[in-house]
Parts: structure tokens; C-alpha cells; sequence
């Protein structure tokens, strides 16, 4: 973490501009509107030993995949500082929040597999459920122009990305099998639904440092086409609570991750002292960690009539999360100098 954030800071620097430029700035204050589109989710994979009919000792794999959706209308604001026209090298300051107005549209999917070899290997559960979702994404964006040859600039970005979510998860149906412990066969499909029953709450944080370039057609004060993707790896931790089964499970961890972007940016014409603009905005973010999940029984688990789970602690666990999470939205206000 601690040459992340080096990086950040080295290009936090070079993309300031020298105190003398500060003379005449572009401020500008928008409202934000978009729609979000895609998932953030994680996988369990364990395995251990079984004995079958015969007598033999094969291995056990097992795999759960939780699928939340983030598909919803996003709302917020962007506060912005740019140079004046004049300055050499161009810069900017972008902060903004953002947070979801209303669920998401999807339904959480939770899938599970069991696999042992010459039995079965097959999806032995499935259910949907619906989702409540409040998120807030925060981010900080810094750009210095580098390279100009005529229309076209290429800028050095620098940035820090923060969101959080959290959902509720409730009214959940679908099937499963039921497994023969002695002869290692599933049953057909048993359907069911169950309504105005929470089933769990699910949290995750991810704070993502971000460097990179930004390509420009145009001027960051005219009408312009930008493009941008940026390295952004990712720090992150989750905690699902699964309120049928007094489960409570924890992780964190540090990955890979890229952000991308676009904005076409619309000036019209203004009094000298303002600009009237409309940005049409593109995000993209995606990011994958691969992690160790700890499990801690806060009660006796249904799942197992036999045994009292109550403070029973599982850890070691492998635990992946990934997230693509795309965005497309209007943006639009008057800068003033």
C-alpha cells in the first residue's frame, strides 16, 4: 500500500501547478445524473475429503458465488478548479460524490456447487432475492497537460477513488438439491420462496488510488472529446452477514483494478466572465482481489441440526471479490473566472 500511495503523491505533485498560476482560475459547481450499470460480487472455494459408497477417499470441492447488483440511478455533485487559458500547461481539480437514488433494478443471485469426481459435479442451490442498496462513491481527480500538438494534449492524471455499499437482502426464492450423504446422490430440484424474511446484509469498501494519462481533443475551456484509463489498484473489505445461518463473515485485501472514461464536454457561449457547459460523462471501473475469508458463528446454525455452531470460528477461507461497475450520465452548470 505504502508504493501506492508514493505513486499517487508523486503524480499528485507533478500534476500541480506552481502557486503563481493560481492567479485566475475556471470554478465551476455541477449537479450529476447517471445511470449505473453492473455487479459487485464474491466467490468461496473450499474442498476437504469425503468417503463414498465404496469405500474410497475422494476429494470435495465446493464453490458459492454471490452476485450483487448495482444497476440503479445515481445522483451527486462535482466541484471543479481548472487554470485560466493562458497557463502553459494546463491543469485540473475535480472532487465529486455520489450516491444511489432508489434499489438497484437487478436481484442478487446466490449460486453453489459441489463437485465430487465420478458422482456429481453440478449447481445443487440457486436463489434470487431482492436487494436494498445505499452507496456512496467519493473521488478526487488530478490532471496536468504534458504533451500539446496542436488540437490534441495528453495529460498526466492522478487520482483517488472510495465507495461503499451496503445491502440489504430479503424475499428471496429459487431450488436446490438435497444430497444423499450414504449413496452421494442428489435429488431432483425441491423449488421454494420465502417472503418478508431479511436473509443477510452484505458491505464492501473499496478505496482504489488511480494514475494514468488523459488524451484531449480540444481545449479543457472549449468544447472538447477527452479519454482516459488509468492504473487503479484497489483496497478492499467486505462483511456478509447471513442472518438465516448466525453467520458472520469477514475479509480484506488489496488487488489489481483499471479505470477508464470519456467526456464529450459542450460549451456555449458565455459573457466573458462565465461558460455555460453540458458534459456527457463515461465511467468504467473494474477490479479483481483475491483474498482469505474468516467465518465466526454468532449462533447455532440450522444447517447443522446436529451440532451447536455458537462461537465457532472458520478462517483460511478462499475468497475472491470482483466488481465491473460502468456509469453513463449528463453533467452540466456554468464556470466562472
Amino acid at each position: 500500500m505504502k508504493r501506492y500511495s508514493l505513486i499517487l503523491i508523486l503524480a499528485a505533485c507533478l500534476a500541480l501547478p506552481a502557486a503563481s498560476a493560481l492567479s485566475k482560475v475556471n470554478i465551476n459547481v455541477s449537479p450529476v445524473i447517471a445511470r449505473q450499470f453492473g455487479y459487485t460480487e464474491y466467490q468461496l472455494d473450499s474442498q476437504g475429503l469425503v468417503v463414498t459408497p465404496t469405500g474410497d477417499t475422494l476429494l470435495r470441492k465446493v464453490r458459492s458465488l454471490l452476485k450483487f447488483p448495482v444497476d440503479a440511478l445515481i445522483g451527486g455533485v462535482s466541484f471543479t478548479v481548472m487554470s485560466a487559458p493562458t497557463e502553459k500547461h494546463p491543469w485540473s481539480v475535480e472532487a465529486g460524490v455520489l450516491t444511489n437514488i432508489g434499489d438497484p433494478d437487478g436481484q442478487m443471485k446466490d449460486s453453489d456447487w459441489d463437485q465430487v469426481p465420478g458422482y456429481y459435479d453440478l449447481l445443487w442451490s440457486y436463489t434470487e432475492s431482492d436487494a436494498e442498496m445505499r452507496s456512496i462513491i467519493l473521488s478526487l481527480e488530478i490532471t496536468r497537460e504534458m504533451y500539446r500538438r496542436n488540437s490534441l494534449g495528453v495529460s498526466l492524471l492522478a487520482g483517488f477513488r472510495y465507495q461503499r455499499i451496503k445491502q440489504t437482502i430479503d424475499n428471496y426464492a429459487g431450488w436446490q438439491r438435497q444430497l444423499d450423504e450414504t449413496t452421494l446422490q442428489y435429488s431432483d430440484p425441491i423449488t421454494f420462496a420465502v417472503t418478508n424474511v431479511p436473509a443477510l446484509t452484505y458491505e464492501v469498501k473499496y478505496g482504489s488510488p488511480q494514475i494514468g494519462l488523459m488524451a484531449r481533443l480540444g481545449s479543457q475551456h472549449r468544447s472538447s472529446v477527452s479519454a482516459k484509463a488509468a492504473f487503479a489498484p484497489v483496497f478492499t473489505s467486505d462483511e456478509d452477514d447471513h442472518i438465516q445461518r448466525n453467520k458472520i463473515s469477514t475479509a480484506s485485501g488489496n488487488g489489481p483494478g483499471i479505470a477508464a472514461g470519456f467526456k464529450a464536454h459542450l460549451v456555449t457561449v458565455g459573457n466573458g466572465h462565465t461558460t455555460p457547459f453540458v458534459d456527457i460523462v463515461g465511467d468504467l471501473h473494474s477490479l479483481t482481489v483475491s483474498t482469505s475469508q474468516t467465518q465466526r458463528w454468532y449462533g447455532d446454525d440450522p444447517a447443522t441440526p446436529t451440532f451447536d455452531d455458537t462461537g465457532t470460528v472458520s478462517t483460511g477461507i478462499p475468497h475472491e471479490i470482483r466488481s465491473t461497475q460502468f456509469s453513463l450520465g449528463l453533467r452540466f452548470g456554468v464556470g466562472f473566472y
